[in-house]
C-alpha cells in the first residue's frame, strides 16, 4: 500500500512539473533560445484586428509552432535520437558518410550518375560553348569555363557506403571527353588538381558541400594558369603571398542543418595576405534582378583596383565562387560577378554593356544539367561541328 502512495506522489509531482515547465522557463529562461539551422525569420505574434479575424487563427498557429516552450530542445532531442540511436538523418537533405564527413543528398544524387547525357545532349552543349567562344572572340573577349568538382567526386572514400555510382562515368566526365574529341573549346579541368593535392591538405569542408579556401586557391591557380596563356602580363597570386593557418572549427553548413555543430567539428584554413591589397568595392550598374532569385544582394558584385592596367573580367558564378571573389578581384583590374539564377547564360546585353576582356563561367559539377537546360536557341543556330 505504501508503494502505491509513493508512486502516486511521484506521478503527481511529475505531472505538476510538466504543467509548470512553461512558467519555469518564462521566469528562469531554461530552454535553448535559438538554433543555428533556423535559416529563416520565425513567425511573429499577430496583432488582433477585429475588422479582419479570418487570418488570425492561422497566423497565431504559425507563431505558436515557432515559439512554444522547449521547442528547440525537443528538436535537438529528436535530432540526437534519430542520428545516434537509429542511425538516420533527421534532416532529409543531409547524409552521414565515413569518418564524420557529411554530404548533401542532391550532390550524392548527382554523384550516382543515374541519368547521363545523351550524345545529342553533349553535341548541344558543345555547340553552345563554341557559339559563345566565337561570339565573344568577335568582340575581342576571351571565353573560359571551369567546373568545380562535387565533394563526392574528390572524396569518394568518405561517401556513405550505400551510395554508389550506377555508371562508371559522370556527366562531367562525359562533357570533358566529348569536348576533347569533338570540339575546339577547351574546358578548364579542376578535377585533376584536386585529386592530385588532396593527400597533402583537406580541400573541402567535411561538414559542408563547398571547397575550403585552400581548395579554392588551387582552383584559382589552375584557372589563372590557363588565362595567362592569353594574357601573359597578368600577375596571379601564389601561396607564398599568404600566411596560411589551419584550425579546428565547429561544424559548417550541413552540421548546422542538423543542429550538431559540436558533434561534427571541421577543419578550416585562414589566408592572411603578406601584401597590401588595393582592391575596393566598385559601383554596381544595378542590372535587373530576377524576381525568383533568393540572394538579391549577391546577384551583381563589382570589385575594382584603382589605376590598374590589368584586364577587365566578367564572371558568371554560383556559390562555389564565394571563396574566390577576392582572389580574382586582386588579380584583375575590374571584376563583375554575376549570379544569374543558376542559369549560366551568355547574358549578351550585360556583356555588351560591360565590354570585358575576359568572360569566365565557374559552375559546380552538380549544376551542369542546369547549364544544359538553359542553352538558348540562338546558340544552336550555327555550329563548327
Amino acid at each position: 500500500m505504501r508503494n502505491v502512495h509513493i508512486k502516486s506522489l511521484v506521478l503527481s509531482i511529475a505531472f505538476l512539473l510538466v504543467i509548470y515547465m512553461p512558467f519555469f522557463d518564462h521566469v528562469l529562461h531554461l530552454s535553448t533560445p535559438n538554433l543555428p539551422s533556423e535559416n529563416r525569420k520565425l513567425a511573429e505574434k499577430p496583432k488582433v484586428d477585429i475588422t479582419s479575424l479570418d487570418y488570425f487563427p492561422k497566423e497565431y498557429d504559425a507563431y505558436f509552432n515557432d515559439h512554444f516552450n522547449y521547442r528547440n530542445d525537443l528538436i535537438l532531442l529528436n535530432t540526437s535520437y534519430k542520428f545516434n540511436m537509429l542511425g538516420i538523418s533527421p534532416f532529409e537533405k543531409v547524409a552521414e558518410g565515413n569518418d564524420g564527413w557529411l554530404f548533401h543528398y542532391e550532390y550524392l544524387e548527382d554523384y550516382r550518375s543515374k541519368n547521363l547525357f545523351s550524345k545529342e545532349d553533349l553535341k548541344k552543349i558543345a555547340k553552345a560553348l563554341e557559339y559563345r567562344q566565337k561570339w565573344l572572340n568577335d568582340r575581342g573577349i576571351k571565353f573560359y569555363m571551369a567546373v568545380a568538382p562535387n565533394k563526392a567526386s574528390i572524396y569518394e572514400e568518405y561517401v556513405p557506403d550505400y551510395v554508389y555510382r550506377i555508371h562508371g562515368t559522370s556527366k562531367y566526365d562525359q562533357i570533358k571527353e566529348y569536348l576533347e574529341e569533338n570540339s575546339s573549346f577547351n574546358l578548364i579541368d579542376l578535377q585533376d588538381v584536386m585529386l592530385e593535392n588532396k593527400k597533402d591538405n583537406q580541400l573541402y569542408y567535411k561538414t559542408d558541400p563547398h571547397w575550403n579556401k585552400y581548395g579554392a586557391f588551387l582552383a584559382y591557380e589552375k584557372i589563372m594558369k590557363t588565362i595567362r596563356k592569353d594574357f601573359p602580363d597578368l600577375e596571379p597570386l601564389t601561396l607564398n603571398d599568404f600566411s596560411i593557418e589551419w584550425d579546428t572549427v565547429e561544424g559548417q553548413g550541413l552540421a548546422r542543418m542538423l543542429n550538431m555543430v559540436s558533434e561534427y567539428p571541421d577543419i578550416d584554413v585562414k589566408f592572411e595576405p603578406k601584401f597590401d591589397s588595393k582592391v575596393i568595392r566598385g559601383k554596381k550598374k544595378n542590372y535587373p534582378i530576377p524576381e525568383e532569385f533568393w540572394y538579391k544582394g549577391e546577384y551583381e558584385l563589382v570589385w575594382h583596383v584603382p589605376d590598374s592596367k590589368q584586364p577587365k573580367a566578367m564572371i558568371i558564378r554560383d556559390s562555389f565562387t564565394n571563396a574566390l571573389i577576392i582572389r580574382f578581384a586582386e588579380t584583375f583590374g575590374h571584376t563583375l560577378y554575376l549570379w544569374d539564377v543558376w542559369k549560366y547564360q551568355l547574358n549578351k546585353e550585360i556583356v555588351e554593356n560591360e565590354k570585358p576582356d575576359i568572360l569566365l563561367i565557374l559552375i559546380i559539377e552538380k549544376n551542369l544539367p542546369m547549364f544544359f537546360e538553359n542553352i538558348e536557341d540562338f546558340e544552336l543556330e550555327s555550329s563548327q561541328l
